[in-house]
């Protein structure tokens, strides 16, 4: 796992082993082929058609929960390294809350958004198809192209290479990548044209951090203690 902070809150990096990738694939075909797939569409931001419900016995079944709750697990270790609460005397856990599948066709798209009730968010991407330079506008040349991408937004200070302070993130996906943050950081996912489908899981997690004070008790820190 990789960690980075380009702005306040850390954001990490997995890459999917290829049976993992595999599985989650599998798996969601046979959601999308499913008449009966349940949508989660109502609870969500995003201008998208597909975005049907996935439960745990998905990931099970294609073989990707351990390495899912592991992430995100050491993603929550990390943080707790960073502000100094990982101790001998502490316990860890993480745990998923809910999570849904995201086929996403040209011209759809996430507002900016950030997810409630949650501490740790992640996306995964399964499926990413040509999003780039698919436009041909010729002023256009040379300049970034976002088409497809992930934003994260933190601040105001979004001005590009600023010495003093850089507020947003354009992340690229590209097929295996898990990416993991705060469930209160703003991002938003850019449309594209062209044919294909662009894929991915997205979920929301929660921690909950315990002191150990003997005798098999232990003491709430921090954390989600309503779910």
């Amino acid at each position: 796992m990789k960690t980075i902070r380009p702005f306040g809150p850390t954001i990490a990096f997995s890459n999917l082993p290829e049976n993992v990738l595999n599985g989650l694939r599998k798996v969601t075909n046979e959601i999308l082929n499913n008449e009966d797939r349940k949508s989660y569409g109502q609870k969500l931001a995003g201008v998208i058609k597909e975005e049907p419900v996935m439960v745990e016995d998905d990931f099970i079944k294609s073989g990707a929960k351990d390495f899912i709750e592991k992430s995100l697990n050491n993603y929550a270790l990390e943080a707790c390294r960073e502000k100094g609460f990982l101790q001998e005397d502490v316990e860890l856990n993480t745990f998923i809350r809910d999570a849904w599948l995201v086929s996403q066709s040209k011209d759809e798209y996430n507002p900016i958004h950030n997810h409630s009730g949650s501490e740790i968010s992640s996306v995964i991407y399964l499926n990413v198809p040509n999003m780039k330079g698919q436009r041909n506008i010729k002023s256009k040349i040379g300049k970034e192209d976002r088409d497809g991408d992930i934003e994260f937004i933190y601040s105001a200070g979004s001005r590009n290479r600023d010495i003093f302070e850089n507020g947003n993130l354009s992340i690229t996906p590209v097929n295996g990548l898990m990416i993991i943050f705060p469930s209160f950081l703003y991002h938003g996912v850019y449309p594209f044209i062209g044919a294909g489908e662009r894929r991915s899981i997205a979920l929301n997690a929660s921690y909950r951090l315990f002191k150990l004070i003997g005798e098999g008790k232990k003491a709430f820190l921090s954390g989600n203690m309503g779910f």
